[in-house]
């Protein structure tokens, strides 16, 4: 493996989470991996698990309203404790508080989610074309969180993917047959998505180790075949873009391995704001060698949280959508900006840009 430099190595944002990323997945792997919720710092942070984590350090990641949870509901401790706080309640009721209630609260929680899907899932059959609708499929692989509607199970990351990819064609970039290139790409939701809804679209999957790994992981299980590896990349002196349907996997000292003007589109969502200056510049160099035609994203507009000091959660410089496009010119011009969209409306922080070549 080649030596790498700092803008072809993880951000100040993800070094804190990189090793707790790889023990997830050394303990887990992707059985479950998006089942349970998780909290920042794991697989649920870039499009894995279900997101409800609550509580500090060790708490974290643990959802009380989960299934799992179901057997203490019954046990002896639980039936015996209720007993003696109902007792105690018939003179002193505001003791009553303490009674385990957890059976209840979970159904209350479930149906709670479930009426927040269906608003949410309303609203997306009102920006998404039916074609979409139709052909989007979400796998069952890792165990995902999911709602029915349509006759299909759906989880609210596979929605946000695809309103986002909506926007996409909304703006007329996307076609079939295309080479798209997706930095930062999480477990690889939209790749899978993007190589569904266009069955002869490539994608060039670029990502930093623990996201990588993840992300193959996961697409060589929830696709049938397509996709090429970090070590058959390894192995070749150019990713060859020829065949279509494909999803090449891609570390960030691979990319001189990506032929000039070989890619149609460049993609990025929430993944700028995540790295530093110089790393973007870096990833601005590979999309001004390599994309023919559009760049679309999705970022913090003002960037990520400052970090106070190296090591610290955050950003040393946090990345605006200003220095994104600054980073783009005069290669790239803007073409459309408007606030992300979001499944709860509009979002105030966010933007979604597309820029066409020049």
């Amino acid at each position: 493996m080649s030596t790498k430099t700092s803008t072809e190595s993880t951000s100040n944002y993800w070094a804190r989470y990189e090793n707790s990323i790889f023990d997830e997945m050394r303990r887990d792997g992707i059985t479950n991996l998006r089942g349970h919720a998780r909290g920042p710092g794991s697989t649920a942070s870039f499009g894995g698990g279900a997101g409800i984590g609550v509580g500090k350090g060790p708490l974290l990641n643990i959802d009380p309203f989960d299934s799992r949870w179901e057997s203490w509901d019954e046990s002896g401790f639980v039936w015996y404790w209720n007993r003696l706080i109902n007792r105690v309640a018939r003179h002193f009721p505001q003791f009553g508080i303490l009674a385990s209630r957890i059976a209840l609260a979970r159904e209350v929680a479930s149906d709670f989610q479930n009426a927040i899907f269906q608003s949410q899932f309303g609203l997306l059959e009102q920006l998404v074309p039916e074609w979409m609708l139709d052909a989007a499929i979400e796998p069952d692989t890792g165990s995902p969180v999911q709602f029915s509607a349509r006759g299909k199970n759906w989880s609210g990351p596979w929605l946000k993917e695809l309103a986002q990819v909506a926007s996409m064609e909304r703006c007329g970039l996307l076609s079939d047959g295309q080479v798209i290139l997706e930095i930062g790409g999480g477990i690889g939701l939209k790749a899978l998505l993007i190589t569904q809804l266009y069955p002869s679209t490539t994608v060039i999957f670029v990502d930093i180790p623990p996201a990588l790994a993840v992300a193959e992981a996961y697409l060589s299980i929830a696709r049938t075949g397509g996709v090429c590896g970090y070590r058959q990349t390894k192995e070749t002196e150019s990713v060859y873009l020829g065949s279509g349907d494909r999803i090449f996997m891609v570390a960030p000292w691979q990319v001189d391995k990506i032929p000039s003007m070989s890619v149609d589109g460049a993609i990025n969502t929430g993944s700028f704001q995540e790295m530093e200056e110089e790393q973007v510049q870096f990833y601005g160099g590979l999309i001004k060698r390599t994309v023919k035609d559009f760049v679309w994203h999705a970022n913090l507009i003002s960037g990520h949280d400052q970090a106070m000091r190296k090591g610290d959660h955050g950003v040393l410089a946090p990345v605006s959508s200003v220095f994104i496009e600054q980073t783009l010119a005069p290669e790239f011009s803007l073409r459309d900006s408007r606030m992300a969209f979001t499944l709860t409306g509009k979002s105030n922080d966010s933007v979604e840009q597309a820029y066409d070549r020049l």
